[in-house]
């Protein structure tokens, strides 16, 4: 499957920001959606076969008063 859901819980309304980085720090994408409602989101990441290494990918979320971080292992 070449995409992954990535699923999270906003607090309240905001603008967040959602950027992807693998094991070394390195930014590999990220989406700053419009402002989102509070409660459950979901975005998709395409891992196009032969665009993204296997490997483990952390996932952080920031907002003003939001911070998580969700590990994801790609695996070909």
């Amino acid at each position: 499957n070449s995409t992954t859901n990535i699923i999270f819980n906003a607090g309240v309304n905001q603008k967040l920001s959602v950027g992807i980085y693998d094991v070394y720090g390195r930014y590999i994408t990220g989406w700053e959606p419009p402002v989102l409602s509070a409660g459950t989101q979901v975005i998709t990441w395409n891992t196009a076969p032969g665009e993204i290494p296997s490997g483990v990918y952390n996932v952080i979320v920031t907002g003003a008063d939001q911070f998580d971080s969700i590990q994801l292992v790609k695996i070909k």
